[in-house]
Parts: C-alpha cells; structure tokens; sequence
C-alpha cells in the first residue's frame, strides 16, 4: 500500500512538472485568470523575474483583458481594428517600457507613452497600423521585447524588437492582434520583415502662380524654371515604415514671415488665392527617423537659379532680398550617404534696416522689418517724425530728409538713428526722400512708398525721389532695400510718386491756387477737406471747422437758411449775460438748432466780480441747460471780457472768479467741456497766470493771424464782421482746429 502510494505521488509531481511550463496567468484589472496557452513564444525561464502586460481597446470589443508575456491581445479571422493599447512592466528592475502608434488621419503620435498610458484613441473609431515598443533604464541593459502584429491582408509578420516598426504605413491596414514578449539579451531570434509599406513614402506638389497645383512627385522637381513663376504653396506627404517619426516643413511667405507652427501630413504650408510668395522653406525629420535618415531640399530661386543643398530644418531660400522661390527638390537620405553641394542655400542681404515712427495721439511706435508699415491708415493720424537704423557690412550709409509741415525741407539729411521730423510741435511730414552713398549705394537700390492724408498709398520712389503730397501729412512709410546686381528690375508701381496738390510754399508759409491759377481767400473745400486763407492767401488751418457764435444782437436768426447756404460746421449760443437773466433768442434759437440737428456749443458773458458771483454764473448756465436740455458738443465758454464793472479786477480776482464757475462745473459733470473764452489782450495781461492760461481754449483776435501762444487754444475767433445768409448784420466767426 505504501509501494503505491509513493508511485501515486511520483506520478502526479511528474504531471504538475510538466504541466507547470505549458501554464500563464491573465490579468484583468486587480484579478488573475489562469489560462492554458498553446506555443507559448517563450518561456518564463527565460524571462525570469521580468514580465511584460498589455492589453487592446478593439472594434465592438472594447477593452480586452490584460494578458502578458507573448499572449495574442486583440482578434484574428475577424476582421476587427485594434484601436488602443496600453503597456506595462512587472520586474524588480528599474526602467520602463515605452510605445508609440501610428494612427488613421494622424501618422504616428508626436511622442512614446510609457508604463500604461493609452497610445492610439478611444470612441473616434480610428485603426492603428503600426506600432514601436523599446525599453528604458536597467531593465534594457538586461533584456531585449520582441513584438509582432497581425495585419489586415497580410497575416502575422515576422517579429520587430527594440522600437523598431511593426505593422504597415502608407497602405491603410488595420492592426487586429498583437504579441509581446521579453527575452534575455543575446537568446532570441532574429527578426526580419515586420513593417510593410508603399514605394512612394515621400511625395510632393506645390501651388505655383498661374497653375494652379502640379502634379505630385516622388523625387525630382516640383515647381518650375525659366518662367518666372513664384511658388505660392507647396504639401509633402511622409508615411515612413521603418522607424516612427515625422516630415514637418513650413515656409516664409511674402508679408508675413515665417508661419507659426510646423506642417505635416499634405497640410497646405504658404498660401493660395493671394498672390503671395514663398521666400523660404524648411523641412525637417522628428522622432526615431531622425536619427536614421536625413532630409536634403534645396531651392530654384529668380535671379540666382539652384542654390546649394539644405538639410534637416536648415533655411532655403533668401533673406530679407524678396526673390520668389520657383522650385523645389527634395531628398530623402541613410544619414551614411553623402550629398554634395550644400552650404550654400541661403542667400542673406549684406545690408537690411527697420525702422520706427513718431505719431500724433500714440507717440513713439517700435521699430519694424524692412517692408513693414510705420505708422497708422485708417485713422487719420499724422506722421510726425521717423528714424530709419541701417544694419551693413557694407562702406556707406542711408540718408534721408523731411518736409515739415509750416517749416519746409529740413537743412540737412539725416542719417542711420537720426530722427527726421519733429515731436512735440504738432507738425507733420509731408514730404520724404531718401538715398543710399558709398559702396552700399552701389550695391542696393532704395524704395520707399508713403501713405498721405486724402490720397492714401502713392507710388514706390527710389534713390533720393520726392515722394508725399503737397500740404498733406504723411501717415504711414514703407521702406526696402533692393540688390541691383544682375541687373535686377522690380516691377514696382513708380508712376505717381508726388502729388503736386496747388498748395505751395513761399517764405515758411502756406499757399493754394486751383488749376485755373485763382488764389485762395477766406474757407474753401479742397478734395472733401474744409480750409482757412487769410485775406494775404496764407493757409490758417487745414481740415478745420467754420464755427459762428450769436446772440440776441442777432435778431430773429432764419435758422433754416443759415443751415443751407451759410457753410458753418457749428455754431456756439450766449445762453446769458449776467446771472439772473437768459438771453432773449436763447428759446427760439436752441430749438432751431436741436431741430435742424446743427453742432452747438454755449457762452455765458459774466459780470461776476468775485468767486461766489462766479459760482452763481455756473449755477445759473446749469439751470438753463436743465432747462432746454442742452447738449453743447462744442463746449461750454465761460466769457470773460474787461466791462465797465470788471474794468478793476486784478490776476488773483479772476483766478477766485474762474474757480467759483469751474469748481461747480466740475461737481456736476461739465469739467471736459468748461473752458474760458476771451481776447488776446486780456489774455497776455492780466489773464496771465497759469491756473487761468491753462483754461483759456477760445481765443479772439481780429488780425490776419492769431498771435496768441497758448496749445490749449482750439478756436481762434478771427472777424466781427462776417455774414451770413439768413442773418441781417454781421456776426462773429472762429477756425475751429479740432472736431466735436
């Protein structure tokens, strides 16, 4: 009995022996499964202590349970895609196990996960085709994962190791199963044909001015030669079976630079549909291809023909010299093979500038690269200064001059950071030349364009030509700088570089005569702007407003024709002369102008002697634009003249007045539209301090010319005697420089 017990047990330690090699187990989650696996690849003796765990996300399946070491994850005979997947390492050692897949619409993934991150996608219904798994730190030094795959139409391929390409590109197949294993550095077998993919892995097209896109290409040219086409866009298709990685490229486009990101994939790099060319382009390898293969592309360029070789996110093309590209050729090399003729694929000008720009209501704006705008369009803002900064290897330099408004050509040219112009004068640029000496000028041509008031963008000038309108501001520049070597001709628009307007200059003033030779007096419209001539013929203000101000001397005003033929841009109402009583037309003269829709502003005509007087005038114009519910766009003036009861009072007595009236204005709102109108004389002499000089914005002297100094000023009231149609009598009227 004991004889066979002992046998019995021989034989079962036989069995479970034999047994124990043939046995796996499955992870799902926290749980284990043990399975019965048939041709196990190989075998835990030979991983030891490592093990390596995986699983699939799979079409109508889902996530699959865990398996590990050589077990089939995913389907076969089902026609079913592998979606995901994710990886993990069971071992004491250190290190980790990395993976990346290449996925449908996207290429490979722009970079490994690693220790049971998701590679691929979940819920977008997309196949991997390939896929590379390598390992990382102690565990790599040790051991060596294998990993095969089944693909659509192919079956299983043979086994990929240590990050190389298991699986199809280019050919769109979908992965179904796969098996990873770990073997001991030295003892697995040799892989072979596990990737396939399509011959033409690299392609090309590009966009080119009138063609349209060309056919694609797998090598040689794409592009054209000797007619003078630019390349406007071009695409490079990369599906690369070997190792994981990317082809990127992007491209410098004519007014804009490089573009932002990097493209890839057939993305569209340039433009189409805006007549703009590529300057530049760069391509270049990422990820494990990189360090395998390089890129070489080089450039057809006007005027300098095939430039050298570029490789591997260098620059082709030129700098900062604006030759359109005309074709392109690309190579796709073993980083053993060499290729001749390269260094020489950028062709950079020996000299460049930027420029920066003073303008009105912004101030200093930063400087910009050459063919960029200075300035502003659109907004009605003069230029008033501008330094241009030269940057060159070369003997000479830039020189350049200004016409300032009122002042005439400035004595000397201005040279490489130094400013032309003025700032804080309030005057504009309207006239500009600029040219080149030394060997710089010999080398180079210089254009320039400016932007004028009224007549927006002129022609292109070049070397010292004037360029501007006559009496109209410069609002924006732009500058370039041109080789003239191999006798280059720009085919930029030249025809109309100066506008020669009818104004002209004469002893630092200002002059008009229309195209019948009549010189201009007194207001007159010139190309929609409204102006002021003296009766000497000199140009008191440009784009100004005719501005009337009335009162009950007036009389019963006939508002309606006043509107029509009269020629005013406003009109300003004495709503009173003291500060009990209002003016006798103020009724019957508001609602006419808030009918007819004409800009008005206000004055009260004080006899206030000291500060509670003053605030009793501020009180009583309140109540009165309470009252009529006034809106005086233009202002509110406060009129402070020298009577027969204010003959007496000193600085210091209209100061205390003037704060009585502002202080209450203030308080309820008007303190932006409350300033002082009064007379030259008063003004210079007694209205002489600062706190008062800083209110004083309407100003009366009846001369040829306003003689008073003060920037606040904004209006000049020239003539007491004035008509205007709708009116018996005469009446007041101002230039008014600014708008409202």
């Amino acid at each position: 009995m004991r004889k066979n017990t002992f046998l019995i047990m021989i034989i079962i330690l036989t069995i479970f022996s034999y047994l124990m090699p043939k046995m796996t187990y499955a992870l799902d989650k926290n749980v284990f499964v043990v399975n019965e696996i048939d041709d196990v690849p190989v075998s835990i003796e030979e991983a030891g202590n490592a093990h390596i765990v995986y699983r699939t996300h799979v079409e109508n399946i889902g996530w699959m349970n865990s398996v590990k070491d050589g077990t089939l994850s995913g389907t076969t005979g089902e026609a079913k895609r592998m979606e995901a997947i994710e990886i993990n390492l069971e071992s004491s050692l250190s290190g980790s196990v990395e993976y990346i897949t290449y996925i449908e619409n996207y290429a490979w993934e722009t970079k490994y996960k690693k220790d049971g991150e998701l590679s691929g996608t979940e819920g977008k219904a997309l196949r991997l085709e390939a896929i590379g798994i390598k390992l990382t730190g102690e565990i790599a030094n040790q051991y060596d994962i294998y990993y095969r795959v089944h693909a659509a139409d192919y079956g299983w391929l043979e086994w990929a190791k240590n990050g190389e390409t298991a699986g199809t590109i280019g050919l769109a197949k979908r992965l179904e199963a796969i098996e990873i294993k770990l073997v001991k550095k030295g003892t697995g077998e040799n892989t072979g044909n596990s990737y396939k993919q399509k011959n033409d892995f690299l392609s090309y097209t590009s966009h080119v001015e009138d063609y349209g896109w060309l056919n694609r290409v797998t090598s040689g040219i794409t592009g054209t030669t000797g007619k003078g086409k630019r390349i406007e866009a071009f695409e490079i298709g990369f599906e690369f079976a070997q190792y994981s990685g990317a082809l990127q490229y992007k491209s410098y486009i004519e007014g804009q630079g490089w573009e932002n990101s990097w493209k890839k994939n057939n993305q569209i790099s340039g433009t189409t549909g805006k007549s703009k060319k590529i300057e530049q382009i760069k391509i270049q390898l990422t990820g494990d291809v990189s360090n395998y293969y390089d890129i070489y592309y080089r450039v057809h360029v006007e005027e300098f023909g095939w430039l050298g070789w570029a490789k591997n996110g260098e620059a082709a093309g030129t700098e900062k010299i604006g030759f359109r590209i005309e074709s392109i050729e690309i190579k796709f090399v073993s980083k053993d093979e060499v290729i001749e003729n390269t260094g020489n694929c950028l062709i950079k000008k020996e000299a460049s500038i930027t420029y920066s720009a003073h303008v009105r209501n912004i101030g200093d704006q930063q400087a910009v690269e050459e063919g960029e705008t200075i300035g502003t369009t659109g907004k009605d803002l003069r230029m008033e200064a501008l330094t241009i900064f030269l940057d060159s290897s070369l003997e000479g330099n830039i020189l350049y001059q200004s016409y300032v408004d009122e002042k005439g050509w400035e004595e000397e040219y201005k040279k490489s950071g130094e400013l032309t112009g003025t700032k804080g004068e309030g005057k504009g640029i309207q006239l500009l030349r600029m040219k080149l000496d030394g060997e710089l000028g010999k080398k180079y041509d210089i254009y320039y364009r400016v932007h004028t008031d009224t007549f927006g963008w002129l022609s292109w000038a070049k070397n010292n030509e004037i360029t501007g309108a006559d009496c109209y501001d410069i609002q924006a520049v732009e500058i370039r700088l041109y080789l003239k070597e191999d006798g280059k001709k720009y085919l930029l628009d030249t025809s109309v570089i100066h506008k020669v307007t009818g104004f002209y200059q004469k002893n630092g003033y200002t002059y008009y005569k229309d195209k019948n030779g009549k010189q201009a007096t007194d207001w007159i419209t010139i190309m929609g702007k409204k102006y002021f001539f003296n009766s000497l013929g000199v140009m008191i203000g440009k784009d100004v407003k005719k501005v009337m101000d009335v009162s009950a001397w007036q009389g019963n005003i006939d508002w309606y024709t006043v509107q029509k033929e009269g020629d005013l841009d406003g009109v300003i109402l004495r709503i009173a002369a003291s500060s009990e009583y209002e003016d006798s037309k103020l009724e019957r003269n508001i609602t006419a102008l808030k009918r007819l829709g004409i800009p008005y502003g206000i004055y009260i005509y004080s006899y206030a002697e000291n500060k509670e007087e003053g605030e009793d005038y501020a009180n009583f114009t309140i109540q009165l634009m309470k009252k009529y519910e006034m809106k005086p766009r233009i202002g509110i003036f406060f009129d402070l003249e020298s009577n027969s009861i204010t003959e007496h009072l000193t600085t210091q007595d209209y100061e205390e007045i003037t704060r009585g009236f502002m202080d209450i204005m203030k308080n309820n709102g008007y303190q932006n539209l409350s300033t002082i109108y009064t007379y030259k004389n008063l003004a210079e002499n007694v209205l002489n301090s600062d706190y008062l000089k800083n209110q004083i914005t309407w100003i009366a002297q009846y001369n040829h010319f306003n003689t008073y100094q003060n920037d606040k000023v904004v209006g000049w009231q020239y003539s007491s005697q004035e008509t205007v149609p709708g009116i018996k009598g005469t009446v007041d009227m101002s230039v008014w420089y600014t708008d409202f």
